[in-house]
């Protein structure tokens, strides 16, 4: 019982999270469900969740949507999908508890090389910001 209370929870928060940004129901689901459940189920349970919410997001921001904008994430959604479900199949649970934390650190880790300039306009904010407080 305590484990469907601690998964609404987790749940909940993950939806808050979705409603805020737009994005993220399965990224802090993914994070904590696995621990209370089987990874397969927490899927599942995500995709459930997400599929409404998502189509929540985008009948708000219909008018921003391009159709070509959408060709490369659908090209790895084909690619990716396969690779998931047969790593889902075929992967022992106590690994697939421990992939989505590995994934988020290596593209926070990726990111100073695949976005330099994100970094550079960082560093010249900070310099007018500390040049002003001078």
């Amino acid at each position: 019982m305590i484990d469907w209370a601690l998964g609404a929870l987790v749940i909940t928060a993950a939806s808050f999270v979705q409603g805020l940004a737009g994005f993220g129901i399965g990224l802090v689901g993914l994070a904590f469900l696995p621990y209370l459940m089987s990874p397969a189920t927490a899927i599942v349970l995500l995709t459930l969740y997400a599929a409404p919410f998502t189509l929540g997001v985008f009948i708000q921001l219909r008018d921003d949507f391009r159709l070509s904008g959408i060709r490369d994430m659908l090209v790895g959604t084909v690619l990716g999908t396969p690779i998931g479900v047969w790593g889902l199949a075929a992967l022992p649970a106590s690994l697939i508890n421990r992939l989505p934390s590995a994934c988020l650190v290596a593209g926070g880790a990726s990111a100073p090389v695949s976005c330099p300039a994100c970094w550079e306009g960082r560093s010249a904010r900070r310099r007018r910001r500390s040049s002003s407080i001078r």
